[in-house]
């Protein structure tokens, strides 16, 4: 342990070997040290064992020249404190040092820092100047939770603005932070075939962070990709309309849910997602298909609008005994296709294409194709009181009944 201005341990010969394992502690409480400095040429370390712990209150690892880090198990911790001389790093990499991450933790955490200290400083759980960064082991099956590496507001960054030839390679593991990746800084290589850096959102002390794995994407916003189209949804800023391309018919459990205050236009771009359960809308949706020939089919209700929903292309489908769209607040249908059942489908219970039963909902059709394959439903079927249908232009069949409106709504 270094307690002074210093590092615990320093390389200072060429070709020199420091291997640290068996649950070896390797510490450094001073402000402004490192637990290891490696600076010479052609020197490695290596790190392994689960219980194994190189902790700092300021930095981890400092590798430069052609020292070389390999990393399978065991944990890099740092853990600032108010007094520190600079901005905490787990691992700084540089020069020409090459840094094999193929497993355990590294942490750069301000959680003992004050508030004040934690809005001047900013934590990296790795920094990058140049060298070679690789992030777990080509050529296995990706896995998504080790290597972890978590930096407070960088996962992995740049150090500073030092553009130095650089080299990141991203294999296996998880990284978090309120930044996960500086993508545009850096320049990350993805090498496993069909792999996109997916990203996804935690808490983590109290704060929203930035989760980024490896995965087949079904989703993205802008450059960013993502595993679910839940976690597109989750990333996008509440008040400022963002819109979200799905990439690939897939199937899942539940599309998702739209937070109120979320304003999402929802393209699916020719591809369809088949679900049990399908959209929740608290926000403001809008949901269109520009490539032509996707669907959103559901077995239960495809749609549950409890905000401001805009149907302008694509179609929506529900196969199961429930309601198609359930609006209760403001729907509107200008284009596109909505469809509940199948041509001969007979089921037991009263099932609708567009079904309303709050007060006060709006309900406009202004185009697009509204259909019902229910031997006992309703195409348009508006409940409560207060509630409004506005119909200018559209196609609405039935193999039973077209509209059903229940007293004190407004049908124009």
């Amino acid at each position: 342990n270094s307690t002074g201005s210093g590092h615990t341990i320093i390389n200072l010969n060429n070709k020199s070997d420091l291997v640290i394992n068996n649950g070896a502690k390797v510490t450094n409480t001073s402000t402004s040290g490192y637990a290891i400095s490696s600076q010479v040429t052609d020197s490695t370390i290596k790190i392994d064992g689960t219980e194994t712990l190189i902790s700092s209150y300021y930095r981890g690892i400092y590798l430069s020249n052609n020292v070389e880090l390999r990393m399978t198990s065991g944990k890099v911790d740092v853990l600032p404190q108010n007094n520190i001389s600079a901005n905490p790093i787990g691992i700084r990499v540089t020069g020409t040092a090459v840094a094999n991450i193929e497993g355990g933790t590294i942490s750069c955490d301000e959680k003992n820092l004050s508030t004040e200290n934690r809005e001047n400083i900013i934590s990296k759980g790795i920094a990058v100047d140049g060298g070679t960064l690789n992030i777990g082991e080509p050529g296995n099956l990706v896995n998504v939770t080790n290597p972890c590496i978590f930096g407070d507001d960088y996962g992995i960054a740049l150090n500073d603005t030092n553009q130095t030839t650089k080299s990141i390679k991203f294999y296996d593991g998880v990284i978090k932070g309120k930044t996960a990746i500086d993508e545009a800084s850096l320049g990350v290589t993805i090498t496993e075939t069909g792999y996109s850096i997916c990203y996804s959102k935690e808490t983590i002390n109290s704060n929203v962070c930035e989760v980024a794995t490896l995965g087949i994407p079904v989703a993205k916003i802008d450059s960013r990709y993502f595993k679910t189209v839940q976690n597109a949804f989750d990333f996008v800023e509440n008040n400022t309309q963002t819109k979200v391309d799905i990439v690939k018919t897939h199937t899942t459990n539940s599309i998702g849910t739209v937070s109120s205050g979320k304003i999402i236009i929802l393209d699916l771009n020719g591809n369809t997602i088949t679900a049990t359960n399908g959209i929740t809308n608290n926000g403001t949706l809008v949901f269109r298909d520009t490539t032509e020939g996707g669907a959103v089919t559901s077995s239960n209700s495809a749609v549950t609008n409890n905000g401001v929903f805009k149907l302008q292309t694509g179609k929506i489908i529900t196969t199961g005994e429930d309601h198609t769209i359930i609006n209760n607040s403001e729907l509107t249908v200008s284009g596109g296709t909505v469809i509940s059942g199948t041509s001969g489908q007979s089921l037991g219970t009263s099932v609708h294409t567009i079904y309303s039963k709050t007060q006060g909902a709006t309900t406009i059709v202004s185009g697009g194709t509204i259909q019902n394959y229910r031997p006992n439903g309703y195409t348009i079927n508006i409940q409560e009181a207060d509630s409004t249908l506005t119909i200018s232009s559209a196609t609405i069949t039935s193999v039973y009944r077209g509209i059903y409106i229940s007293s004190n709504v407004v049908l124009t």
